[in-house]
């Protein structure tokens, strides 16, 4: 098919091009996000393919690339000819590290696994959205439960204290994860500094020894790493969301919208 999806109220008009293998583990979060949010989806294989059967109204082009193979120039031309005000992203694969050759000349690179800080820019400014969603919400009522910030020091941890106190919530500063003892925590957010990239399994020990208090606590790790095999391992283990550095603030803050609204459902479960 042509186009896959249906497009949500805020999603741009137009067609998101794909071109690539969306069935490799390393675009699926990226390629699920576009059939979740463009208007209309069409899904090529390589660049012949995407020559051979054009799209109509494409206003991006995602080029999936999974080898340092090099790109047919003139392939690549052609297709930036039959779409010359499509906006380009080469969404380079694990293999590709350290390519500089674009497919195009406006082309933007983007590592897999930074893939939102791009992609959720051609679908509205979401990281905006997000942030005037939840000071919105602030001003009316605080946010519910608080946030600890794990890093080895302050300095780290200061922009992380400051970007939660910006939306109302309460935050503070853990320099471990051992004894903590607070009952009212309902997100952590992990620093690489104090979460280096590690197994599954310590993964679990480092979120049970958070936890110790018995109370469920939304995990999100923020690192340098790109290795897929880093993230899939701190998702194993328990996080709930890994982003990568640098990353959009908005991501960061959507995970206590999504804690908040939880926590909101559930008292009213509670009173009723």
């Amino acid at each position: 098919m042509d186009a896959i999806g249906n497009a949500p109220r805020e999603s741009s008009s137009g067609t998101l091009l794909w071109v690539g293998d969306a069935t490799l583990s390393e675009f699926h979060d990226a390629y699920r996000f576009s059939v979740q949010h463009a208007s209309q989806l069409a899904l090529r294989v390589d660049v012949a393919e995407a020559l051979a059967r054009p799209a109509a109204d494409v206003r991006c082009i995602v080029i999936a690339r999974s080898n340092r193979w090099p790109l047919v120039r003139n392939a690549f031309n052609a297709l930036a000819q039959r779409y010359p005000q499509a906006i380009w992203i080469d969404l380079l694969g694990p293999l590709c590290e350290g390519v500089r050759e674009v497919s195009n000349a406006r082309a933007q690179r983007v590592p897999w696994h930074r893939w939102e800080s791009a992609m959720r820019g051609l679908f509205g400014s979401a990281e905006c959205e997000g942030v005037s969603s939840i000071h919105i919400r602030s001003q009316t009522r605080p946010i519910q439960g608080s946030v600890a910030v794990l890093a080895t020091c302050y300095a780290t941890a200061e922009s992380y204290l400051d970007l939660a106190e910006s939306v109302g919530a309460t935050s503070f500063w853990c320099h471990t994860a051992d004894g903590l003892r607070s009952r009212h925590v309902s997100t952590a957010w992990w620093d690489d500094t104090l979460a280096s990239p590690t197994t599954p399994d310590l993964w679990r020990e480092r979120l049970a020894a958070f936890e110790r208090g018995g109370r469920r606590v939304h995990h999100v790790w923020v690192t340098h790493s790109g290795r897929l095999d880093h993230l899939q391992a701190a998702v194993r283990g328990g996080v709930a969301r890994v982003l990568t550095k640098p990353f959009l603030t908005g991501l960061l803050l959507s995970s206590l919208e999504q804690v908040d609204q939880k926590t909101g459902e559930g008292s009213r479960r509670h009173a009723a």
